[in-house]
């Protein structure tokens, strides 16, 4: 087996990264934590060969397993890492690629990130590209917009099978008003990107308004009642 992390962050992507230099370092420790977990366990070490990534606290794993259990365990043993806040398992339930394989893949990565450096209306130091057997995935913090510039880019480029996008979005000023145009790209294989915002938190905001609104139905309903035995008295 192999596991491979994506430890290690230029120069010049640090001036125009979106994450914070907190956020930067704690995605290095976490892609160092999760090789250690995954290393230790000796039926994954052997059975499989996996990537990770992560971006914004966000991982990625990818590669391939022998089974959904050794593809599960990985889950597990990387969602215990403190600082993980959301864990993509794209991990294939195949044999482990190849070198031969790994080394095409290698190559697309070149193509796209050379593709996305090439176009002026993107920053292609703020966009994470990681190939697997022909299946390119794109993880950053990029407002809709640049999410769908680069896709389209990508999509273009040969060798690419398919794009899933792992993006986290953030908005900025000029398409606050146009999101729903920005986010029609119908071109993109698979779309798993979230929210800025953090999704459990949105969801606890959003249940007691939904209790709210039980309440309000409740109350009319009562209201009804009474109306009409009110109604019934009078006659």
């Amino acid at each position: 087996m192999s596991v491979v992390t994506s430890a290690g962050t230029t120069g010049a992507s640090i001036i125009h990264d979106r994450r914070t230099a907190g956020t930067i370092i704690d995605d290095q420790i976490i892609e160092l934590k999760a090789f250690n977990e995954l290393r230790m366990d000796s039926d994954l070490w052997n059975q499989s060969h996996i990537d990770i990534t992560s971006f914004n606290n966000i991982v990625l794993l990818s590669g391939e397993a022998q089974n959904d259990s050794l593809r599960n365990r990985a889950t597990e043993l990387v969602k215990r890492i403190p600082k993980v806040r959301m864990v993509h398992n794209e991990i294939a339930i195949v044999a482990p690629s190849s070198a031969l394989s790994r080394s095409g893949d290698a190559w697309i990565t070149g193509k796209v990130k050379t593709s996305l450096i090439a176009n002026k209306d993107i920053d292609p130091t703020r966009i994470k590209v990681v190939t697997e057997r022909g299946i390119v995935y794109l993880m950053g913090l990029v407002t809709p917009g640049e999410a769908k510039i680069s896709t389209d880019i990508v999509r273009r480029v040969g060798g690419v099978q398919r794009v899933i996008k792992l993006f986290e979005y953030v908005q900025s000023d000029v398409e606050k008003s146009d999101i729903k145009e920005s986010e029609s790209d119908v071109n993109v294989d698979e779309d798993k990107s979230v929210s800025s915002i953090d999704t459990e938190s949105e969801m606890k905001e959003m249940a007691p308004d939904r209790n709210s609104r039980e309440e309000e139905q409740a109350e009319k309903k009562q209201t009804m009642v009474d109306t009409n035995k009110d109604r019934e008295r009078g006659e």
